[in-house]
Protein backbone atom coordinates (compact mmCIF):
# COMPACT_ATOMS: atom_id res chain seq x y z
CA UNK A 1 0.00 0.00 0.00
CA UNK A 2 1.57 3.18 -1.05
CA UNK A 3 2.36 5.88 1.70
CA UNK A 4 0.80 8.53 2.08
CA UNK A 5 0.75 11.58 0.28
CA UNK A 6 2.20 14.34 2.44
CA UNK A 7 2.46 18.36 1.05
CA UNK A 8 5.68 19.71 0.86
CA UNK A 9 5.21 22.37 3.44
CA UNK A 10 3.95 20.39 5.96
CA UNK A 11 7.42 18.22 5.72
CA UNK A 12 9.62 19.02 9.23
CA UNK A 13 13.03 20.98 8.47
CA UNK A 14 15.90 19.11 7.86
CA UNK A 15 19.12 20.43 9.80
CA UNK A 16 22.42 20.82 8.53
CA UNK A 17 25.50 19.85 10.00
CA UNK A 18 27.12 22.38 12.26
CA UNK A 19 29.98 20.61 13.31
CA UNK A 20 32.49 21.09 10.03
CA UNK A 21 32.65 25.36 10.47
CA UNK A 22 32.84 24.91 14.51
CA UNK A 23 36.09 23.03 13.52
CA UNK A 24 37.16 25.25 10.84
CA UNK A 25 37.11 27.93 13.06
CA UNK A 26 39.21 26.17 15.58
CA UNK A 27 42.00 25.30 13.34
CA UNK A 28 41.98 28.81 12.45
CA UNK A 29 42.51 30.27 16.03
CA UNK A 30 45.33 27.50 16.47
CA UNK A 31 47.06 28.48 13.76
CA UNK A 32 47.04 32.53 14.82
CA UNK A 33 48.25 31.48 18.15
CA UNK A 34 50.55 29.83 16.85
CA UNK A 35 51.45 32.39 14.77
CA UNK A 36 51.55 34.92 17.45
CA UNK A 37 53.77 32.37 19.82
CA UNK A 38 56.30 31.99 16.87
CA UNK A 39 56.95 35.63 16.02
CA UNK A 40 56.94 37.13 19.77
CA UNK A 41 58.75 34.25 22.16
CA UNK A 42 61.92 35.00 22.99
CA UNK A 43 63.63 31.44 21.47
CA UNK A 44 67.14 30.23 22.17
CA UNK A 45 69.66 31.92 19.99
CA UNK A 46 67.27 34.23 18.11
CA UNK A 47 68.76 37.68 17.42
CA UNK A 48 65.81 40.52 18.37
CA UNK A 49 66.01 44.05 16.92
CA UNK A 50 67.51 46.30 19.34
CA UNK A 51 65.39 48.85 20.99
CA UNK A 52 65.23 52.30 19.88
CA UNK A 53 67.67 54.53 20.85
CA UNK A 54 66.70 57.28 23.46
CA UNK A 55 66.99 61.19 22.65
CA UNK A 56 70.50 62.33 24.15
CA UNK A 57 69.78 63.93 27.51
CA UNK A 58 71.59 67.46 26.77
CA UNK A 59 68.64 68.01 23.78
CA UNK A 60 66.15 67.29 26.50
CA UNK A 61 67.82 69.02 28.91
CA UNK A 62 69.51 71.87 27.92
CA UNK A 63 67.09 75.35 27.31
CA UNK A 64 67.33 77.04 24.29
CA UNK A 65 69.01 80.25 24.73
CA UNK A 66 67.47 83.32 22.96
CA UNK A 67 68.78 84.93 19.99
CA UNK A 68 68.06 88.46 20.51
CA UNK A 69 68.60 89.76 23.89
CA UNK A 70 65.96 92.84 24.13
CA UNK A 71 66.92 95.40 26.71
CA UNK A 72 63.33 96.32 27.03
CA UNK A 73 62.43 92.67 28.38
CA UNK A 74 65.38 93.11 30.76
CA UNK A 75 64.45 96.76 32.39
CA UNK A 76 60.61 95.88 33.19
CA UNK A 77 61.56 91.96 34.18
CA UNK A 78 58.71 90.41 31.84
CA UNK A 79 61.38 88.04 30.57
CA UNK A 80 62.83 85.91 33.88
CA UNK A 81 64.65 83.32 31.47
CA UNK A 82 66.54 85.82 29.71
CA UNK A 83 66.93 88.07 32.93
CA UNK A 84 68.64 85.16 35.24
CA UNK A 85 70.90 84.30 31.92
CA UNK A 86 72.33 87.79 31.84
CA UNK A 87 72.39 87.86 35.56
CA UNK A 88 74.66 84.99 35.51
CA UNK A 89 77.21 85.73 32.54
CA UNK A 90 77.28 89.27 34.45
CA UNK A 91 78.29 87.32 37.34
CA UNK A 92 80.48 85.60 36.28
CA UNK A 93 82.59 88.10 34.77
CA UNK A 94 82.33 90.09 38.22
CA UNK A 95 79.94 92.62 36.54
CA UNK A 96 76.83 93.88 38.17
CA UNK A 97 75.54 97.87 37.09
CA UNK A 98 77.97 98.56 34.59
CA UNK A 99 77.16 96.33 31.67
CA UNK A 100 73.29 96.18 30.96
CA UNK A 101 74.38 92.50 29.12
CA UNK A 102 76.47 90.21 28.25
CA UNK A 103 76.39 88.64 24.34
CA UNK A 104 77.63 86.80 22.00
CA UNK A 105 78.80 87.50 18.86
CA UNK A 106 76.07 84.89 17.27
CA UNK A 107 73.09 87.11 19.19
CA UNK A 108 71.74 90.05 18.54
CA UNK A 109 70.63 93.11 20.86
CA UNK A 110 67.62 95.20 20.68
CA UNK A 111 67.11 98.44 21.93
CA UNK A 112 63.75 99.76 21.69
CA UNK A 113 62.26 99.30 18.34
CA UNK A 114 66.07 98.90 16.94
CA UNK A 115 67.37 95.07 16.74
CA UNK A 116 71.45 94.66 15.91
CA UNK A 117 73.15 91.56 15.31
CA UNK A 118 76.34 91.82 17.58
CA UNK A 119 78.16 90.10 14.52
CA UNK A 120 77.64 93.18 12.50
CA UNK A 121 79.11 95.93 15.52
CA UNK A 122 82.06 93.41 16.04
CA UNK A 123 82.45 93.33 11.69
CA UNK A 124 82.72 97.49 11.95
CA UNK A 125 85.17 97.16 14.92
CA UNK A 126 87.37 94.97 13.34
CA UNK A 127 87.34 97.41 9.91
CA UNK A 128 87.96 100.44 11.93
CA UNK A 129 90.63 98.67 13.60
CA UNK A 130 92.34 97.27 10.28
CA UNK A 131 91.69 101.15 8.87
CA UNK A 132 93.40 102.52 12.02
CA UNK A 133 96.18 100.50 12.26
CA UNK A 134 94.92 99.18 15.37
CA UNK A 135 94.34 95.89 15.17
CA UNK A 136 94.99 93.34 18.16
CA UNK A 137 98.55 92.98 18.68
CA UNK A 138 100.83 90.43 16.90
CA UNK A 139 103.32 88.80 18.86
CA UNK A 140 106.10 89.56 16.79
CA UNK A 141 105.08 93.16 16.04
CA UNK A 142 103.50 94.48 18.80
CA UNK A 143 104.74 95.88 22.51
CA UNK A 144 102.68 93.36 24.21
CA UNK A 145 103.53 90.40 23.71
CA UNK A 146 101.77 86.84 24.49
CA UNK A 147 104.62 86.12 26.80
CA UNK A 148 104.05 89.24 28.46
CA UNK A 149 100.67 88.63 28.90
CA UNK A 150 101.56 85.04 30.65
CA UNK A 151 104.71 85.91 32.49
CA UNK A 152 105.04 84.78 36.31
CA UNK A 153 105.72 88.12 38.56
CA UNK A 154 107.67 87.36 41.82
CA UNK A 155 104.31 87.15 43.76
CA UNK A 156 101.44 85.58 42.56
CA UNK A 157 99.22 87.47 41.14
CA UNK A 158 95.35 87.60 41.96
CA UNK A 159 93.54 85.34 40.45
CA UNK A 160 91.37 86.37 37.54
CA UNK A 161 87.31 85.73 37.60
CA UNK A 162 87.14 81.54 37.20
CA UNK A 163 84.46 81.47 34.54
CA UNK A 164 82.83 79.22 32.65
CA UNK A 165 81.26 80.76 29.78
CA UNK A 166 84.92 82.30 29.01
CA UNK A 167 85.78 79.07 28.56
CA UNK A 168 84.07 78.02 25.42
CA UNK A 169 83.52 81.73 23.27
CA UNK A 170 83.86 85.11 23.29
CA UNK A 171 81.82 87.63 24.46
CA UNK A 172 80.93 91.28 25.05
CA UNK A 173 79.58 93.28 27.86
CA UNK A 174 76.83 96.19 26.13
CA UNK A 175 76.30 98.99 28.31
CA UNK A 176 73.29 101.46 27.27
CA UNK A 177 74.26 104.37 27.60
CA UNK A 178 71.74 107.18 29.77
CA UNK A 179 71.91 111.15 29.02
CA UNK A 180 74.03 112.59 30.93
CA UNK A 181 76.48 109.75 30.81
CA UNK A 182 80.38 110.16 29.72
CA UNK A 183 82.53 107.80 28.18
CA UNK A 184 85.53 107.77 31.01
CA UNK A 185 82.74 107.36 33.65
CA UNK A 186 81.78 104.30 32.13
CA UNK A 187 85.44 102.56 31.53
CA UNK A 188 86.00 104.09 35.26
CA UNK A 189 82.87 101.89 36.68
CA UNK A 190 83.17 99.20 34.69
CA UNK A 191 86.84 98.40 35.65
CA UNK A 192 86.00 99.16 39.04
CA UNK A 193 83.57 96.15 39.25
CA UNK A 194 85.96 93.62 37.58
CA UNK A 195 88.72 94.41 39.91
CA UNK A 196 86.38 94.24 42.65
CA UNK A 197 85.64 90.71 41.67
CA UNK A 198 89.44 89.94 42.15
CA UNK A 199 89.54 91.40 45.84
CA UNK A 200 91.28 94.76 44.10
CA UNK A 201 89.08 97.67 45.82
CA UNK A 202 89.74 101.13 43.59
CA UNK A 203 88.92 104.18 44.97
CA UNK A 204 87.03 107.14 43.37
CA UNK A 205 90.46 109.32 42.72
CA UNK A 206 92.47 106.22 42.10
CA UNK A 207 92.63 107.27 38.42
CA UNK A 208 93.71 111.11 38.93
CA UNK A 209 97.21 111.86 38.74
CA UNK A 210 99.62 111.95 41.54
CA UNK A 211 102.51 114.55 41.36
CA UNK A 212 102.13 115.54 38.02
CA UNK A 213 102.25 111.79 36.45
CA UNK A 214 99.20 109.62 35.59
CA UNK A 215 98.49 106.08 37.91
CA UNK A 216 98.34 102.85 37.36
CA UNK A 217 94.60 102.95 37.14
CA UNK A 218 94.69 105.68 34.62
CA UNK A 219 96.81 103.74 32.23
CA UNK A 220 95.02 100.98 32.31
CA UNK A 221 91.88 103.33 31.31
CA UNK A 222 93.47 104.81 28.81
CA UNK A 223 94.78 101.19 27.32
CA UNK A 224 90.96 100.07 28.07
CA UNK A 225 89.72 102.57 25.35
CA UNK A 226 91.35 100.81 22.52
CA UNK A 227 88.93 98.13 23.62
CA UNK A 228 85.73 99.71 24.31
CA UNK A 229 83.49 101.38 21.35
CA UNK A 230 80.56 103.17 20.95
CA UNK A 231 77.76 102.18 18.09
CA UNK A 232 74.44 104.14 17.21
CA UNK A 233 71.73 102.01 17.35
CA UNK A 234 69.79 104.14 14.48
CA UNK A 235 72.65 104.38 12.33
CA UNK A 236 74.06 101.46 12.37
CA UNK A 237 77.20 102.52 12.66
CA UNK A 238 80.15 103.55 15.14
CA UNK A 239 80.18 106.34 17.04
CA UNK A 240 83.15 108.85 19.03
CA UNK A 241 80.79 110.94 20.95
CA UNK A 242 78.20 110.49 23.76
CA UNK A 243 76.45 114.01 23.47
CA UNK A 244 73.51 115.05 21.31
CA UNK A 245 72.04 111.51 22.41
CA UNK A 246 68.30 110.54 22.34
CA UNK A 247 67.21 107.94 25.55
CA UNK A 248 68.39 104.49 24.20
CA UNK A 249 70.05 105.14 21.16
CA UNK A 250 73.60 104.53 21.69
CA UNK A 251 75.24 101.65 23.72
CA UNK A 252 79.06 101.00 24.78
CA UNK A 253 80.42 97.74 23.86
CA UNK A 254 83.20 96.00 25.69
CA UNK A 255 85.93 93.44 24.47
CA UNK A 256 85.04 91.37 27.89
CA UNK A 257 86.94 88.13 26.59
CA UNK A 258 90.29 90.05 25.37
CA UNK A 259 90.19 92.61 28.68
CA UNK A 260 90.26 89.14 30.63
CA UNK A 261 93.30 87.53 28.62
CA UNK A 262 95.11 91.24 29.02
CA UNK A 263 94.33 91.93 32.59
CA UNK A 264 93.77 88.35 33.46
CA UNK A 265 97.81 87.98 34.84
CA UNK A 266 98.07 91.53 36.55
CA UNK A 267 99.43 91.41 39.91
CA UNK A 268 97.19 93.43 42.45
CA UNK A 269 100.34 94.62 43.96
CA UNK A 270 102.13 96.08 41.02
CA UNK A 271 98.86 98.25 39.23
CA UNK A 272 101.04 101.15 39.65
CA UNK A 273 104.04 99.72 37.81
CA UNK A 274 101.76 99.05 34.63
CA UNK A 275 103.41 101.28 31.56
CA UNK A 276 101.08 102.61 28.09
CA UNK A 277 103.13 104.29 25.90
CA UNK A 278 99.99 105.41 23.68
CA UNK A 279 99.46 101.96 21.91
CA UNK A 280 101.00 99.09 24.06
CA UNK A 281 100.43 98.18 27.48
CA UNK A 282 102.80 96.90 29.52
CA UNK A 283 102.71 94.48 32.26
CA UNK A 284 105.11 94.74 35.65
CA UNK A 285 107.55 91.14 35.42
Amino acid sequence: MPDPYTPPFSRPPRYRRRWPWALALFLVFITLALNHVYQWYPWPGRETAPPPPSPPPSVASTPAQPSVIDFGKLEDGSDLALGEMILKRKREFGLKDSVDMVVKPEESIRIGKETVPLSQIVAAIKEQQEQNGSDVPRPSDRGVREEDLTRKSSRPPSPPPTTSVTKSAAYYGVYVVRPGDNLWDIHFNFLREYFRHRGIEISSTADEPKAGRSTGIGRILKYAETMVHIFNMKTKMLDKKLDLLEPQQKVVVFNLTRLGAILGALDASKINQVQYDGRDIHLPE
